[in-house]
């Protein structure tokens, strides 16, 4: 996060010739992303309360605009470990993202892998999901979080 907004810092091309285009350092609004999402769900809810203050604008027609409903999906993604994003900011895209954490327990960044809707059924949103939690356990591990002590 930076400020209210999700900021891309890294990103890896897929070798298939279908890309999604994701910019390095684009500001993206938190609350329809699933890197955003991830982000807010496991920082502090003043956060959540500030970004549902500035305003829930629809992008898509799948993009949550209702602040109840928001505080809902986050409450499940941190209980799920893992958050989606189906078509909320870029129709025809969706997004799985899971936390990093630092070795104080403080979420650092998050993990994300984008697809096209077509192409990532539901079964598939499964796995990935499950890979990117792994990986982002990796990640979070290499920066000391250790679970067991927090």
């Amino acid at each position: 996060l930076d400020g209210l907004d999700t900021i891309y810092i890294h990103k890896e091309e897929a070798t298939h010739p279908t890309r999604i285009k994701t910019h390095l350092g684009r500001r993206n609004p938190s609350y329809c992303t699933s890197s955003g999402k991830v982000l807010m769900a496991f920082s502090d809810p003043e956060i959540t309360e500030r970004i549902i203050a500035k305003g829930l604008t629809s992008y898509t027609n799948q993009t949550i605009t209702n602040a109840e409903n928001l505080r809902t999906v986050l409450t499940n993604i941190k209980s799920n470990g893992y958050a989606t994003a189906r078509e909320e900011f870029v129709k025809g895209t969706i997004s799985i993202a899971a936390p990093i954490f630092d070795y104080t327990g403080k979420i650092v960044a998050a993990l994300s892998v984008v697809g096209s809707a077509k192409r990532m059924k539901p079964y598939k949103r499964t796995e990935f999901a499950a890979v990117v939690k792994r990986a982002a356990t990796d990640a979070s591990e290499r920066l000391g979080y250790d679970r067991r002590y927090l």
